[in-house]
């Protein structure tokens, strides 16, 4: 651990003009130095990377008395503060004298890191000074995993140092429990994020959805989070479509709506004439340029892709558009998601497609099978249903821990 920051300080100040600039949002913060007014009771701390993790977070949130929400992007911030967290903040570094300022100023008798954001700094400190560990939704991808193990005697300590760690999977439970961690605190809990994004369905939805866009009886093809490379395949595919469907709608949602100008030349590339969604969002082709409505807009899809996929980066959120009983298309690469492209294939519901011909053939063959998507709905909601009351379990085990949270 001496090495760690040693090696992290350096790291840090030799970069430091950089990190100022590129961090200026939150860098008092990233520095450890977090306004919060001393706790009341049991303070519980709750960390979570990105948008994601705050969404899965979001039913242990609702749930806890005095809890505070730390985050690392600056779209997981705005998420959490428009979603109405109050006490919330950016992520200390993990420098020794940040890290211990940071623990100054937050106090918690409880830190939850959700999945697996494991900084062994920050980690082992807290362990040092007895606070109590909890390691919530706990997964570790294929990819992870080989790192995890090269460095397994130093994540070992990381580990150990957890009270209770929930894994998702039987799988991910036994990863846990080699790279290190303690069998007897390991626990398979099943997935948080499903429980938020059943916790987040608004069935009233949909009517608005379907005012916005003035759509009617038009199957639609909501394509979500795409990213550079993807939206090209999408539109051709589109096209293609078009020739069987001529009423086929398209609603493109780029991951980062600051791309949509991008986006939009791909669309006019094609001859595609569309709409901005935050300009009268009424043509057949609606482009995404606002954030936040992704979830959402799946309930009015016929069918869906999730996009991060056919381009080598991991994958996006699956369950969103299969909680809402849809059909879900995604590319090869759903690296971070193989759990979940494993559970909607084996329902019959998630279709894997390794380019644009494949694409092609199998949204056309679901939009052509009125009947089949009626099985694939009923197989979601069947399953989903199942899914509810992760976060009531978590509660049990912090409440056993703590005394009460």
């Amino acid at each position: 651990m001496l090495f760690y920051s040693v090696l992290g300080s350096a790291l840090f100040f030799s970069l430091y003009p950089y990190l100022r600039r590129r961090y200026s949002v939150g860098f008092a913060e990233r520095m450890g130095r977090i306004s919060l007014l001393p706790p009341r009771g049991k303070r519980v701390w709750i960390h979570a990377v990105s948008v994601g993790e705050v969404k899965a977070a979001f039913p242990l949130l609702r749930r806890i008395k005095e809890v505070c929400l730390s985050v690392t992007t600056t779209t997981a911030y705005s998420v959490a503060k428009e979603s109405g967290v109050e006490d919330l903040f950016f992520y200390p570094w993990d420098l020794p004298w940040v890290v211990n300022r940071a623990i100054d100023c937050i106090s918690p008798s409880l830190y939850i890191v959700i999945e697996t954001e494991l900084w062994p700094l920050m980690i082992t400190t807290l362990k040092r000074r007895g606070v109590k560990l909890v390691l919530a939704n706990g997964r570790i991808s294929d990819r992870s995993y080989s790192g995890y193990r090269f460095f397994s005697p130093f994540f070992k300590k990381v580990l150990s140092s957890f009270d209770f760690i929930g894994a998702i999977s039987e799988k991910d439970k036994e990863r846990f429990v080699r790279l290190g961690a303690n069998p007897e605190r390991v626990k398979v809990m099943g997935n948080l994020k499903y429980d938020s994004v059943l916790e987040g369905m608004d069935h009233s939805c949909a009517s608005r959805m379907r005012e916005l866009l003035s759509l009617k009886d038009e199957p639609l093809w909501v394509c979500g989070s795409t990213h550079e490379g993807e939206e090209e395949v999408i539109v051709r595919v589109y096209k293609r479509l078009l020739r069987d469907f001529p009423d086929l709608r398209l609603a493109l949602v780029p991951r980062h709506p600051n791309r949509a100008g991008e986006v939009a030349k791909v669309l006019s590339g094609h001859g595609l004439s569309f709409s901005l969604r935050s300009f009268n969002p009424k043509d057949r082709v609606v482009l995404w340029d606002v954030m936040g409505e992704l979830f959402n807009l799946y309930s009015v899809a016929t069918v869906t892709f999730c996009g991060g996929s056919l381009v080598p980066l991991g994958g996006h959120n699956l369950i969103e558009p299969a909680c809402w009983g849809k059909p879900v298309f995604y590319g090869p690469h759903v690296e971070d998601f193989m759990e979940e492209s494993s559970l909607l294939e084996g329902l019959g519901a998630g279709f894997m497609v390794k380019d644009e011909d494949e694409l092609y053939e199998k949204v056309r063959l679901i939009l052509s099978d009125s009947a089949l998507r009626d099985r694939i709905y009923k197989s979601l909601k069947d399953a989903f249903g199942s899914s509810r009351g992760v976060a009531s379990r978590y509660l049990e085990i912090l409440n056993d821990l703590m005394g009460g949270v």
